[in-house]
């Protein structure tokens, strides 16, 4: 945590103070601007998306004070006001210092003014995954110096680098700021320069303090993170969307397979969406490739509203071996079954005696594994947006298992695994096309070479639940 504090301190500028001011004011802000900054962050880790605002007008001892408000409400809750539409709405309101378990004096500026915190309302949204902006070329929150020149304009859709969030202290003066109590201190010049930081829009003014009677009067103090810093701060990669948690796949040993739709980079598509190739991500470098004359298709909005490979039934994705001698597996899938008709074949292996295939209905074939000779059923079909786990030790005292979005629904004693990941296909039968083919959405796929431990399955398991919004 001392090293996000570290870090986020060099991020979004603070105005400097005139030569012969004291500084112990711009050192009280910077601190407290640390401090939130660093909350932020940790709240982001935990819910995989940024906190709203909290109402400007909501009294100390009020049920509201410093909570912070829903952004997934259609218009502004008392106390906060929005700006822009769409996709670029900004909600404003005040830093929610109890969502972020803060002291409530974060809330307060040295001059007993709440501090302004204004952030892009989708990404203060649950598990947003920054879904919408992470090619964005738009400016949505726009910096600006004194002359109106944007600060932050590196940023365009192959590049996104956008500010998320602003915080702002009003200043000595208090220009536009709301009290101790809630109450408007002082109502908004928009004559002085810093009066763009007050007027309730997506313009902030960062400048050099001026103290001079006139326009160009300025003593707020403002700090603002973009996408790719709190991606870095959270220990993630600075590409937007690519999780919402500090754990990665690649953090756990024997990863074999990491197929991800989110990812555009790893995706080969026309103009239709019809999808080629499915490149693998766990630095085995695995090509998947469209089974057959029907592709997949991808969809940007397709599974809880987030990206999936849509499958009809008819061809999914296969490709080589991945291990022919791995004797324990740990499967996992975020994906969701649309028609429960046929078999329905998630995974297929092809061309050996022992083949494998997994599958979530009861429907036609009915198990939920079949290797070889063996096989277990499932009691019920799973057609809502799922992260499944299956676990495969060989040895009648460490069962196999199949967990539903965490819970175990399945177990079985009597798998023996032997060369399962020769010839694999992904969403269909290997020598498809075929009824038993997969009818539904693939969203992210990882294969691990071992049985992980049930703190290392549940990790996995956290990690596609943020991700996907489970």
């Amino acid at each position: 945590m001392l090293l996000i504090v570290a870090s986020i301190l060099v991020g979004g500028a603070l105005a400097l103070l005139p030569v012969g001011k004291g500084s112990s004011d711009l050192e009280v802000v910077q601190n407290d601007f640390g401090k939130m900054k660093t909350a932020i962050t940790a709240y982001y880790l935990k819910y995989g998306h940024l906190p709203c605002p909290a109402s400007r007008n909501a009294a100390p001892n009020s049920a509201t004070f410093g909570i912070a408000t829903d952004c997934t409400s259609a218009t502004a809750p008392t106390g906060t006001v929005e700006f822009g539409s769409g996709v670029n709405i900004i909600r404003i309101g005040v830093i929610p210092v109890r969502s972020l378990n803060l002291s409530d004096t974060y809330m307060f500026d040295p001059w007993n003014s709440r501090f302004t915190y204004a952030v892009i309302k989708s990404l203060a949204q649950t598990s947003t995954l920054f879904t919408n902006y992470s090619t964005s070329a738009t400016q949505v929150i726009t910096i600006q110096d004194k002359s109106g020149t944007i600060i932050n304009p590196n940023n365009s859709a192959s590049t996104p680098n956008y500010v998320d969030y602003v915080i702002l202290s009003h200043g000595r003066d208090a220009n536009g700021a709301y009290g101790y109590k809630g109450a408007l201190t002082s109502t908004c010049k928009t004559s002085l320069l810093q009066g763009k930081n007050c007027d309730d829009d997506n313009v902030f003014v960062q400048a050099a303090h001026s103290y001079a009677n006139n326009s160009s009067f300025y003593d707020d103090y403002i700090t603002w993170v973009k996408n790719t810093d709190l991606l870095n701060y959270a220990g993630l990669s600075a590409k937007p969307g690519a999780c919402t948690s500090a754990f990665l796949p690649t953090n756990l040993t024997s990863l074999a397979l990491w197929l991800d739709a989110n990812d555009l980079t790893t995706i080969t598509k026309d103009g239709s969406n019809n999808v080629s190739t499915w490149v693998d991500k766990s630095g085995n470098s695995y090509s998947y490739v469209n089974g057959g004359a029907t592709k997949p298709v991808y969809s940007a909005t397709g599974f809880n509203s987030k990206p999936t490979m849509q499958l009809t039934g008819t061809y999914g994705f296969k490709g080589g071996a991945i291990s022919t001698t791995a004797s324990n597996l740990s499967i996992f899938f975020a994906a969701q079954q649309t028609n429960t008709a046929g078999g329905n074949y998630l995974l297929d292996v092809n061309g050996v005696a022992t083949r494998m295939t997994l599958n979530l209905n009861t429907n036609g074939v009915t198990y939920w594994y079949k290797q070889g000779a063996y096989s277990s059923t499932l009691s019920s079909s799973y057609t809502a947006n799922t992260y499944s786990s299956w676990i495969f030790s060989n040895g009648a005292t460490t069962p196999a298992r199949l967990y539903i979005n965490g819970a175990q629904v399945a177990t079985d004693t009597t798998f023996l695994p032997q060369d399962l990941l020769s010839n694999l296909a992904i969403g269909q039968k290997y020598t498809g096309p075929a009824t038993t083919d997969f009818s539904g959405n693939v969203s992210e796929v990882i294969i691990y070479t071992r049985a992980l431990t049930d703190s290392e399955r549940q990790a996995v398991e956290q990690y596609l639940k943020l991700k996907w919004g489970l």
